[in-house]
């Protein structure tokens, strides 16, 4: 009798051993998975968003310089495509004097028709967001719409 119930207790404490390294394991998965989500950048935060008023300031001022302007709506997908070149660029601006520096701005309800008395007319701000928008000598001088075009001028403004 005893050696039956020996070989239960074996085959218990192995169950309950199983069943730890189990938990154990997919608590490692766990945690991996939410610290690569948290390293990585996946928002546009660490940009500095200006209100439409110093929207007007910019580009209503005489000046010379060059800046961008990434107009975005928060809900739209494609930020995730362009978020991580936008900061890299940022992070490149921020080191280099010569860079233009970017800045953001949301499109939203409420500052829709100041941002389309300020921003190009042309543009369609349903359907055309992300873009980035090119401010030279307080003038639009370009603007792109597309992913692809904004990746590009980001990355050509690099070299």
């Amino acid at each position: 009798m005893s050696k039956k119930l020996k070989n239960n207790k074996n085959g218990i404490s192995k169950i309950y051993l199983g069943a730890l390294a189990l938990v154990t394991v997919l608590f490692v998965v766990f945690l991996v998975i939410t610290l690569i989500d948290m390293a990585r950048p996946n928002d546009l935060t660490r940009i500095d968003n200006v209100s439409v008023e110093e929207l007007q300031k910019r580009t209503l001022n005489d000046g010379t310089g060059t800046f961008y302007i990434l107009v975005y709506t928060a809900d739209n997908e494609e930020n995730d495509l362009i978020v991580n070149q936008v900061i890299d660029y940022d992070k490149y601006a921020d080191k280099k004097d010569e860079a233009s520096p970017i800045v953001k701005i949301e499109y939203k309800a409420e500052t829709k028709e100041a941002l389309k008395a300020i921003l190009p007319s042309d543009l369609n701000y349903e359907t055309g967001l992300p873009c980035l928008i090119t401010i030279s000598a307080n003038k639009v001088s370009n603007t792109k719409t597309t992913v692809s075009t904004i990746l590009e001028t980001l990355e050509s403004a690099k070299k």
